[in-house]
């Protein structure tokens, strides 16, 4: 008999994963979110068996959720996070997560115990389970239609962090709701030693045990079966470690850990490793993701929807609700406080698309399953989390995208229609002089010569394409878009030829996604801390930090030594980076120069002529700072240049 069941379940999982291959192979056909497609699945499942009367059981428990599926999911979104483009946003996003979340939470509980009279302690409890956001679905739209990376660094960001603050507060709630105890703002307040006890314990575990593991790699940097084990111990283990022995967050431990090692274990690792350790991620981030909501909607009673339908209507509206007061009020402070000056704005059509894009899912779902079955309300707040997560995914997932439509945050601009024809033109010329290099004794000079034609052919009508939709001020924003992305490119190859450490190729990457944003959306940078085109305000120079790190060092050597720096590694970062920016910007004036033949109307010509004048002032900039630094440190110039020859020439 136990065999018979052994055969069942191979045969079960053999089907589900062909399932959500299936699902898979749609969704990327037709872009209709991945999560919803899986509820689908899961109710038409459900039918099937109920309807043929199949003698069918699986299921999976919330404790395996919990402790397996979860932090598998957390530690995977984690990895990925860069962290130089994250502190870009760092304080707006952390105040989304923390200040916005707390609106959320008491809007919610304001709200229902208002229009559905819910005592007031319940109401608290199912605003901070039902307050974390999650937005898988929304993310992969937003990277099919092209939408602002920044905005997809916010949403994303905001997500994981208020995971973190949203099951603090539930598990600072749920000690007093859940026992019974009466709510008294005092005791709420005396629990905040708690929450402060909580949140940072799990930061500074999450940040240990990253860096220990990192220091690991480092020493087995090939082995990338024994690494991807590792990662997956550290992603489960600390979580369970987290919440089972110190009574601390496991969501923000486990995400430390993996923010950590995504960003100081990565560059220590050989490429192969981290290229095969990132597809193991994708595909375990997958599975678990695909056993989440498939088994919510299996199990799912929709009975449950069939009781008090109005009242649950009521809900949804209110979580509505929080959201926008989470999203607006938070978003309008961080706009105009002087203390986010630094940070580019969060234009109110990025307003929209956050608000509407709070999908809800993997975090709700644990938390109301971990109520004890006891608990009076158990029931009502499973009901009033199901119908607020499926009316989420359902109709704010499906509409998000004709949101996206409508504010325009997704349609190529003139700009980059400009740069294809561009591209197109460049391409054909390249393929001319293949053309030509082709041997006449080995191809019939007739053929080649019709081939020829042709190609004149379509590069004419590209260039009388790109005319007829060229206006001065569109030309001179797709110049300067692509000299971004050439920036970019030869900004990654220089790191792929050993000339840059991933921290400083990172750092530099950051800077152009910020000036991409000022250039698409200059409403971003609007009375903000930040120079016209992107360029953030250096308010302490590179010498002054320099001072501050040695400082920092001589008063705090064991900080030092742990975060394994020195003022050497910041000067050799700073020299590599100056470097990549007189690199990147030659390879601009080189695209300039060819892009100058393409065009024989003098307001074109001004505009390249002005992009020039910008790239050579960069180019001198940088070249006065990369002169200081050879003279006040030959050696540490001379070491790094030593160390380039010898990668170059043993490559």
């Amino acid at each position: 008999m136990e065999n018979i069941h052994l055969v069942d379940l191979a045969l079960y999982i053999s089907i589900f994963l062909l399932g959500t291959a299936a699902l898979q192979i749609f969704n990327i056909k037709t872009s209709f979110p991945y999560t919803v497609l899986l509820l689908l699945a899961g109710f038409a499942v459900q039918f099937i068996v109920h309807f043929f009367h199949l003698d069918v059981h699986f299921s999976i428990s919330p404790e395996f959720i919990f402790f397996f599926l979860l932090p598998i999911l957390l530690f995977e979104a984690a990895m990925h996070i860069n962290i130089h483009q994250f502190k870009i946003q760092f304080k707006t996003i952390s105040f989304l997560a923390t200040f916005g979340l707390l609106l959320s939470v008491f809007g919610i509980a304001a709200g229902l115990t208002f229009l559905i009279g819910l005592p007031f302690s319940i109401a608290l409890l199912f605003g901070a389970l039902i307050s974390a956001t999650d937005p898988i679905a929304v993310l992969a739209l937003f990277k099919t239609l092209g939408a602002p990376k920044r905005l997809s660094l916010v949403a994303d960001g905001e997500s994981m962090f208020n995971d973190a603050t949203g099951v603090i507060a539930f598990r600072v709630i749920s000690s007093f709701v859940v026992a019974g105890a009466a709510f008294k703002p005092e005791r709420l307040f005396d629990s905040l030693g708690d929450f402060t006890y909580i949140f940072i314990g799990s930061i500074v575990l999450g940040s240990f045990l990253g860096y220990i593991f990192g220091k690991i790699f480092e020493k087995i940097r090939t082995q990338r079966v024994v690494i991807t084990v590792l990662t997956t111990a550290l992603g489960i283990g600390s979580f369970a470690a987290a919440e089972h022995f110190l009574h601390l967050s496991g969501v923000i431990t486990t995400v430390m850990a993996g923010i950590i090692l995504g960003n100081v274990a990565r560059g220590k690792m050989e490429s192969t490793v981290v290229h095969f350790l990132e597809e193991y991620w994708e595909y375990v981030g997958f599975l678990s993701l695909s056993l989440v909501f498939f088994f919510a909607a299996y199990n799912l009673n929709l009975e449950l929807f069939t009781k008090e339908f109005g009242t649950l209507l009521v809900v949804i509206f209110v979580v509505l609700l929080g959201r926008a007061l989470s999203v607006y009020v938070t978003s309008f402070l961080s706009n105009n406080l002087a203390f986010f000056d630094d940070e580019p704005n969060i234009p109110l059509s990025w307003q929209h698309i956050l608000n509407w894009g709070g999908l809800r899912g993997v975090i709700p779902l644990v938390l109301v399953y971990s109520l004890p079955d006891s608990f009076q309300y158990k029931e009502q707040m499973l009901q009033f989390t199901l119908a607020t997560l499926l009316f989420t995914l359902f109709v704010n997932g499906l509409t998000i995208k004709p949101l996206l439509l409508k504010l325009k945050l997704h349609l190529p601009k003139k700009e980059e229609e400009i740069i294809n024809d561009e591209l197109n033109i460049f391409q054909l010329i390249e393929a001319r002089e293949k053309l030509r290099a082709l041997d006449t004794r080995e191809f019939d000079e007739k053929i080649l010569r019709s081939y020829d034609v042709e190609l004149v052919k379509k590069e004419k009508k590209i260039q009388a394409h790109l005319l007829s939709i060229t206006s001065p001020e569109e030309f001179e924003r797709s110049l300067k878009l692509q000299s971004i992305e050439i920036e970019r490119s030869t900004l990654h190859d220089l790191y792929g030829k050993g000339y840059l450490t991933e921290n400083v190729m990172y750092d530099f990457d950051s800077e152009l996604d910020l000036q991409q944003d000022a250039l698409e959306y200059p409403e971003v940078f609007k009375g903000r801390a930040i120079e016209e085109g992107g360029y953030t305000k250096s308010r302490t120079t590179f010498r002054k930090q320099l001072l501050n790190l040695r400082s920092m060092l001589y008063r705090y050597p064991i900080v030092g030594r742990f975060l394994g720096i020195s003022t050497a590694d910041a000067i050799r970062a700073r020299y590599m980076k100056l470097r990549a920016r007189v690199f990147t910007s030659y390879a601009v004036l080189s695209y300039l120069n060819k892009v100058k033949n393409l065009f024989d109307k003098p307001i074109q010509h001004n505009a390249i002529v002005d992009v020039k004048i910008m790239q050579d002032k960069y180019i001198k900039k940088n070249q006065i700072e990369i002169s200081l630094l050879e003279k006040e440190y030959p050696e540490i110039v001379s070491e790094y240049q030593h160390a380039i020859i010898k990668s170059l020439v043993s490559a």
